[in-house]
């Protein structure tokens, strides 16, 4: 039986019938509270993340903290408890260990929680694969998924299909569109259902002072979207609009040397009662200060905070659903120098189904990856913040934004939006290289998908001419489940 606030409960005895001894009112003596529920934890490099619910019972007394044991006991080990997450490290690879998880209120402690075998491990580029998906045609291949778990064995992707081509004036055309795609089997095979964001021709105000794009005030190129991801909003009230998947659509200038115009765009969003369709038209949702006219939006992110004021864009998005709040995780790129413009991942939230948008924390700044010799942190993802041990993927980019796999980092408070720290430093607990002279990351992954084959990454490989470009994903065969 839940105490609730801690207060005893009275229990009244009564005594029946004449003569009797009637006693008086007796408290119900305080106990330990039951044990955590939910135990979740994510497996890395020589260390693990846990985290839990709250306990079903607190024995009349408010829960003080969580003590957490391992089997078997490692030397050096180190234990951080944040709340109801934990970072666990000094694990040795390869072997099994048991995490125990009790709590404790002013009396003692509980029964405990005990997690499955977690064995930590390394990543293995030589285990990289190939994920196709059955029935897309695009071109130059496939690129940017994102997992969303509608069924025990059901995963939808949202998914970039990439085509690269010449145009009449032999001008290279780098299409880039939206489609979906269905598994029924946790992820060992995917098939395509259903395009949402398909390329078409545009014509743009160039909102740039310098007029930087074609040299006039409005041009003439492709709309194209990228970097798609798809939310399940159960408790929305109108159910056509329970699915919602949001993507990046930009101008792209083929004229041009550089002909991708990120900022000539804005995040826009369709919605649907299923993931097959049938989906509603875009909706202009989170623009910027340079969001063309014809791309007008909902809301601008430099005006929710000072933080967000230098925002060239916000891009690389990724969402999650807990409850009737969304929270959306972007690469904030700003102006910068030596053809560097660096980038910092900001964390939004709505609780209102983006009628409004706030603006929560910059979870990682780009000097956060100056440790692993990046310029900075981008393409971030999301991943399961609805169960008991949310994570960041993020890709750390060298140079001027040369992609350079994927780090893993579980947060230590999803709400606040926050990681785990060391000395002020984010801590990982895995990381995901590429294979040797690949551009490559953006990375996704779904809990419990057995047939997935780990973390997906993104790969690309240059050809000669341009056109000949490859896009490829990959199942690194690593897993975040224990």
């Amino acid at each position: 039986m839940k105490r609730s606030g801690g207060l005893l409960l009275a229990l009244l005895l009564c005594a029946c019938g004449g003569g009797g001894n009637g006693g008086g009112p007796m408290l119900a003596a305080v106990t330990p509270p039951s044990a955590p529920v939910a135990l979740t934890a994510n497996v890395g490099d020589g260390a693990v993340s846990l985290g839990w619910a709250a306990v079903a019972d607190d024995g009349g007394a408010t829960v003080d903290g969580y003590d957490i044991t391992l089997t078997p006991q490692p030397s050096g080990v180190r234990i951080e408890i944040v709340g109801r997450r934990a970072l666990i490290r000094g694990l040795a690879n390869g072997t099994a260990y048991t995490a125990s998880v009790r709590a404790r209120n002013r009396v003692g402690s509980g029964p405990a929680a005990q997690s499955a075998a977690l064995t930590p491990r390394t990543t293995d580029v030589g285990q990289y694969q190939a994920l196709t998906i059955a029935g897309d045609t695009s071109s130059s291949g496939i690129f940017d998924p994102s997992l969303l778990r509608t069924g025990a064995n059901e995963l939808w992707m949202a998914y970039s299909g990439v085509d690269y081509r010449r145009n009449a004036q032999s001008q290279l055309v780098q299409d880039v569109g939206i489609s979906l795609a269905r598994s029924t089997d946790n992820g060992a095979t995917f098939a395509k259902v259903v395009s949402v964001g398909v390329p078409a021709a545009a014509t743009v105000t160039d909102t740039d002072p310098a007029r930087s794009t074609c040299n006039a005030a409005t041009c003439i190129g492709r709309w194209v979207y990228e970097t798609s991801w798809l939310i399940d909003d159960a408790g929305d009230p109108a159910t056509s609009q329970r699915y919602k998947l949001f993507a990046h659509k930009y101008f792209l200038y083929p004229p041009s040397a550089e002909p991708t115009r990120y900022y000539l765009g804005a995040i826009v969003m369709w919605t649907a009662a299923d993931p097959a369709g049938p989906w509603s038209t875009e909706t202009p949702l989170i623009g910027w200060n340079l969001t063309p006219p014809e791309l007008t939006a909902r809301h601008v992110v430099n005006s929710l905070n000072g933080d967000l004021a230098n925002c060239l864009v916000v891009a690389e998005g990724s969402a999650v659903v807990r409850g009737s709040t969304i929270d959306f995780v972007f690469a904030c790129p700003s102006a910068g120098s030596g053809g560097v413009n660096p980038q910092k991942i900001v964390l939004l939230r709505t609780t209102d189904r983006l009628s409004t948008l706030s603006y929560v924390r910059t979870v990682l700044q780009a000097s956060a990856a100056a440790p692993l010799g990046a310029s900075f942190y981008t393409a971030p993802a999301l991943v399961a913040n609805a169960d008991s041990a949310p994570v960041l993927i993020v890709t750390p980019a060298v140079g001027a934004g040369t992609y350079a796999g994927c780090v893993v980092f579980p947060f230590a408070d999803e709400v606040a939006g926050t990681l785990h720290l060391d000395g002020g430093n984010p801590v990982a607990i895995q990381g995901l290289p590429t294979r040797a002279g690949r551009f490559g990351g953006a990375c996704t992954w779904a809990r419990g998908a057995a047939g997935l084959g780990g973390v997906i990454l993104n790969e690309v490989v240059a050809g000669t001419p341009a056109d000949n470009t490859r896009f490829n994903m990959l199942r690194t065969g690593t897993r975040l489940d224990p």
